[in-house]
């Protein structure tokens, strides 16, 4: 009977593993679907309790690597980058979501429902503030972006940047997971006073200029000021201080003109005041979950 159950928890954990990296696969990259992103930690999370420690992180290590994997052809053939470059980008998410997973596991088997919850998103986003914030690409891949489209959602990156965007958007799945299971170039946060608008100048590589146009948006959101992009086979984008697309074209043939009334408005966000402080909340929010996670399981309770 043993057995028979821990061949159908493999079989379910598999099956949760290619239902989530599909969701990765597809909710992020360079043409995301916003909505996939929310329900991709979902399989998993329902089902890590259930497994052992070692099939969750394997699980999760796979279904994760999509979310790099998709960037492949892009950054081996479009941009010429060598090999050990794609094998980060996929190793980045798949390490992250793995280890978020396995803490998130640990502390719903310690029955801190709601320390779990939270403490799923606040690993995800130390690891992405630690890694981001050391990298020549920036916050290049961090899953906020595959929201942009979700413009009163990413309104959060005024008060909070991409990092409180990112908690939102794995703290929700995470939330759920515990209320259905047992139990209860950054645009580097300008701080200018006055700063109303931002013209970005770049060189994109045709596929990318989408991605690479919406990541300034999201500047624009964070510190409250329209941006005007031009790009060399890119994305040419007028923004106001709400990501509101005013106009677009793309340059992908060359010798493309964009031309629009951009709207002004002089406001300061508390981002813009404060920077990264959702990250280092994450930060803070990790140390305590992780000196919970070190306390012994408790007790089942004995059966009537």
């Amino acid at each position: 009977m043993a057995s028979s159950a821990n061949r159908s928890t493999a079989w379910a954990g598999a099956a949760a593993a290619v239902l989530s990296g599909a969701a990765w696969w597809f909710g992020t990259g360079l043409h995301p679907q916003p909505w996939l992103a929310w329900l991709a930690p979902l399989p998993l999370l329902l089902l890590a309790p259930a497994m052992r420690w070692q099939h969750a992180a394997l699980a999760a290590l796979c279904a994760g690597a999509c979310a790099g994997l998709n960037l492949w052809h892009y950054l081996l053939t479009v941009i010429g980058l060598p090999l050990p470059v794609g094998v980060i980008a996929a190793l980045g998410p798949a390490l992250t979501f793995a280890l978020a997973l396995l803490l998130f596991r640990r502390l719903l088997l310690l029955r801190r429902y709601a320390l779990a919850a939270v403490a799923f998103p606040a690993l995800w986003v130390t690891m992405d503030f630690v890694t981001f914030s050391g990298s020549p690409h920036g916050s290049f891949g961090s899953l906020a972006y595959s929201q942009l489209d979700v413009l009163p959602f990413v309104q959060f990156a005024s008060l909070a940047g991409i990092w409180g965007v990112a908690f939102l958007l794995l703290l929700a799945p995470a939330a759920l997971a515990v209320g259905l299971l047992p139990g209860p170039d950054r645009g580097r946060r300008l701080r200018v006073t006055g700063v109303t608008c931002l013209l970005f100048f770049a060189w994109d590589f045709g596929v990318d200029g989408r991605m690479h146009s919406r990541m300034a948006v999201m500047r624009g959101i964070e510190s409250g000021f329209a941006v005007a992009r031009a790009a060399l086979r890119g994305n040419l984008t007028l923004s106001d201080n709400l990501g509101r697309i005013v106009a677009e074209t793309s340059d992908e043939l060359g010798h493309a003109t964009l031309i629009g009334e951009l709207p002004l408005h002089n406001t300061r966000t508390l981002y813009a005041r404060w920077g990264d402080w959702f990250a280092w909340f994450s930060v803070a929010l990790l140390g305590g979950a992780m000196l919970a996670a070190i306390g012994p399981r408790p007790e089942s309770p004995p059966r009537a």
